[in-house]
C-alpha cells in the first residue's frame, strides 16, 4: 500500500511555549489512514531537539543574556548610557543570530529533501502554518522537487484551508488539502496505488484535476500543469464520528505531554464578522461526549495527563456531558477550554443553571478557559462584530465561572480576548470604545487579557466587505499576510509592517492604539496576552513566579532562541502530566465508555 512522510513545519524560532504540545493532526491522520491499510511517518520539527539544531547555542545565550540586563536596568532606571549601548549590541547579535538559525534551518532542510528524494516514496505531504513556517514549507516542496521531480508534495492544514488559490497561487506544492484531511488524503493514496506500477507524477496529477472538476475528490485544490488555472471542489462537512484517535509512538520527551482533544468542529454561533471559523465549517459539529473521554482515557494510558479542548466553543450545555462523563469515570485530569458568553446570562434562571454547568466542569479537571469578548462596547459587538452578545452576556458569565469556582474550591484561570481598536463605522468615538473595554475589564477582572489588532482575514465578512468596515488593504495584503510573523508576547507597536489602513490610521497608528489598551489593562494590575494554554502550562509546572514573569522569561526564551528557561518547565510539566496520568491505572477507573 501507498506510503507517505507527513512534516509538521514550524518557523526557525518557537512563537510561543505552547508549541511543544503533541502534535495531534498528523497523529489523527496516521491513525485514521493505517487502519486503511496505508503507510505513514510522522516527521514532527517542533521538537526539543530540532529547534535546537536550528539555534546557534552560543549567540542565542548571548542575546537572552544582554536582554536580562537591559530589562533590569530598564526596570531600575539605572545606567541609561549602558543601556542604550546593549540595546544596539543586542540587536546586532539578533541580527547575526536569526541569520545563523535561516543557515541552520536550510541545512537541516535540506537533509531532510535528500532523504526523501532518496526513498522510494511517491508523495510527501507538509503541514503548513502562517509566517515564516509557511516560508520554510515552500522551501522544502522546492528541495524535494528540484532533486526528484517525480515526487508528488502536498500541502495541508491550516494555511491552505484559509488562503486556497492565493495559497496555491504563490507556493510551489503540486496540490493543497483543506480542512480535514482523512478522506481526501485517503483518496489520493488509493489512486497512488492504483499509479504504483506505472508512476508518472503528470498522468498522475491529470486524473486528480479530473476527479476534482467531476466532484469525485473534495477537499482538494490542484494547479493544471500547463494553464496553470486552479481546481477546487467545495469542502464537505467532516464525518467526525470517524475521528482516530491518535496513538503517539514518539519519543515524548522531546515533546510537552499535552494532547489536542477535538472535542467539536466548528461554532455554535458562526456569524463573527472578524472570524473564519464558519467557512471552513458551517455548522457546528459536536462530537459524541463519550468518545471524547474515550480518547481522554486512552491518552492517560499513554503516560498523559493535561488537555486542551480545540473547539471554539465548548458550551456549556455540551461540556458538562463530558464533564459528567469524566466524573463518572473517575478520571484525574486537567484541561482547558475555548467559551462564548452565554446569552441573557444575567437571568436568574440562566446563571444558576450556568453556575452549575460550570462547577461540574470545574470537579472535573477544567483549569483554565478562553473566552472571545472582543470589545466592551454593544454597539460595536453588534454592528461591527455581529457577535451576538452584549457586555453584560460576558459579564455575568464571567461571574458564573466565578461562582462556581467558589463552590468548588478550586481556581480557574480566564483569558478575555479583546480586538482593538475596532471599526467605528463613526457611530462611536475610539475613546468610548476604549473607555467601555476598561471598564469591562475592571468589571470581570479576569487572570489576562488578549489584545490583538485587527485584521480581515481572507474570506471573514471584514475582507468581503472591507470598504464598508473602513479598512484599505494594499493590493499585496492576501500574500503579506500569509507570511506574515508575529509573537502575541511581542509588545504590539514592534509588529513588522504590513499593507493595511482603519479609518486613516495606518499599521503603526493602529499598533500604537493597541498597545496604548494593553499598558492601561496592566495598569490596572491584570496581566496581558498570557492565554489559557499558558496558564495550563504555569500550574501544571508549577512555576511559583506570577503571570508577569512567567511571560518575561517565555519572552525572552522566543526572542532569544534560548530554550533552557522553557525546557526546564517542560520537564516539569512532563512530570505532573506524567504522575497525573498514572493516578488513573485502569483498576481505579469505575468505568468504561463503550
Amino acid at each position: 500500500m501507498a506510503r507517505i512522510t507527513i512534516c509538521n513545519m514550524i518557523a526557525t524560532r518557537r512563537r510561543s511555549t505552547s508549541d511543544l504540545f503533541l502534535e495531534n493532526g498528523i497523529w489523527i491522520l496516521k491513525s485514521y489512514l493505517q487502519a486503511r491499510g496505508h503507510t505513514v511517518e510522522p516527521l514532527d520539527l517542533a521538537t526539543n531537539s530540532f529547534y535546537k539544531k536550528v539555534s546557534p547555542a552560543l549567540t542565542s545565550r548571548l542575546v537572552r543574556s544582554t536582554l536580562e540586563t537591559i530589562f533590569r536596568n530598564k526596570n531600575a532606571n539605572r545606567y541609561p548610557g549602558i543601556t542604550n549601548v546593549l540595546f544596539v549590541l543586542a540587536m546586532g547579535l539578533q541580527k547575526l543570530n536569526t541569520a545563523m538559525r535561516e543557515h541552520l534551518m536550510r541545512k537541516q532542510l535540506s537533509l531532510i529533501a535528500d532523504r526523501i528524494a532518496n526513498s522510494n516514496d511517491k508523495i510527501f505531504g507538509i503541514k503548513v502554518w502562517y509566517g515564516e513556517a509557511f516560508r520554510w514549507a515552500d522551501e522544502l516542496s522546492r528541495m524535494i522537487q528540484q532533486r526528484s521531480p517525480s515526487i508528488l508534495v502536498i500541502a495541508g492544514g491550516y494555511h491552505p484551508s484559509l488562503y486556497e488559490d492565493d495559497f496555491m497561487d504563490h507556493s510551489h506544492f503540486d496540490l493543497a488539502v483543506t480542512g480535514e484531511g482523512e478522506q481526501p488524503l485517503q483518496q489520493i493514496l488509493d489512486l497512488v496505488d492504483d499509479h504504483h506500477n506505472d508512476w508518472q507524477k503528470e498522468n498522475f496529477l491529470q486524473e486528480i484535476t479530473q476527479r476534482v472538476i467531476d466532484g469525485k475528490l473534495q477537499n482538494t485544490i490542484v494547479r493544471d500543469a500547463k494553464s496553470g488555472h486552479r481546481y477546487f471542489h467545495n469542502r464537505v462537512h467532516p464525518k467526525i464520528l470517524e475521528k482516530a484517535v491518535p496513538h503517539f509512538d514518539i519519543n515524548q520527551n522531546d515533546k510537552m505531554r499535552v494532547h489536542i482533544v477535538v472535542d467539536s468542529l466548528g461554532c455554535a454561533w458562526g456569524k463573527c464578522n472578524f472570524c473564519v471559523h464558519s467557512k471552513f465549517f458551517t455548522q457546528m459539529v459536536p462530537r459524541n461526549p463519550v468518545n471524547v473521554v474515550d480518547e481522554i482515557q486512552s491518552m492517560t494510558e499513554q503516560g498523559i495527563g493535561l488537555f486542551r479542548f480545540s473547539g471554539s466553543d465548548t458550551f456549556p450545555g455540551f461540556g458538562v456531558k463530558i464533564a459528567r462523563e469524566i466524573l463518572r469515570r473517575g478520571l484525574h485530569i486537567r484541561y482547558t477550554i475555548g467559551a462564548r458568553a452565554k446569552k441573557n446570562a444575567a437571568d436568574p434562571k440562566v446563571f444558576q443553571q450556568l453556575t452549575f454547568q460550570y462547577e461540574l466542569m470545574i470537579q472535573s479537571g477544567m483549569l483554565s478557559v478562553f473566552m472571545g469578548g472582543e470589545t466592551g462596547n454593544d454597539w460595536v459587538n453588534e454592528h461591527v462584530m455581529n457577535k451576538g452578545i452584549t457586555a453584560d452576556d460576558i459579564l455575568w458569565t464571567i461571574r458564573a465561572m466565578r461562582k462556581a469556582e467558589k463552590r468548588s474550591g478550586k481556581k480557574i484561570y480566564i483569558s478575555l480576548a479583546f480586538i482593538y481598536p475596532t471599526p467605528t463605522l463613526g457611530h462611536v468615538t475610539l475613546k468610548k470604545v476604549f473607555k467601555d473595554n476598561l471598564n469591562l475589564v475592571r468589571k470581570t477582572k479576569p487572570d489576562s487579557v488578549m489584545v490583538t489588532p485587527p485584521s480581515p482575514f481572507k474570506q471573514s465578512t471584514w475582507y468581503k466587505e472591507r470598504r464598508k468596515f473602513g479598512f484599505a488593504l494594499e493590493d499585496t495584503f492576501v500574500q503579506d499576510l500569509m507570511k506574515y510573523e508575529y509573537v502575541l508576547y511581542k509588545p504590539a507597536e514592534l509588529w513588522p509592517d504590513i499593507g493595511i489602513t482603519l479609518e486613516n490610521m495606518n499599521f503603526k497608528a493602529i499598533m500604537k492604539e493597541c498597545g496604548r489598551l494593553r499598558k492601561a489593562i496592566e495598569q490596572e494590575g491584570i496581566e496581558t496576552d498570557v492565554s489559557d494554554e499558558h496558564f495550563l502550562i504555569q500550574i501544571a509546572s508549577g512555576y511559583s513566579g506570577r503571570a508577569d514573569e512567567f511571560k518575561h522569561q517565555s519572552l525572552l526564551d522566543i526572542i532569544s532562541g534560548d530554550y533552557r528557561w522553557s525546557e526546564k518547565i517542560g520537564k516539569r510539566l512532563d512530570r505532573f502530566s506524567e504522575q497525573l496520568a498514572q493516578s488513573n491505572r485502569s483498576d481505579k477507573i469505575r468505568g468504561q465508555g463503550n
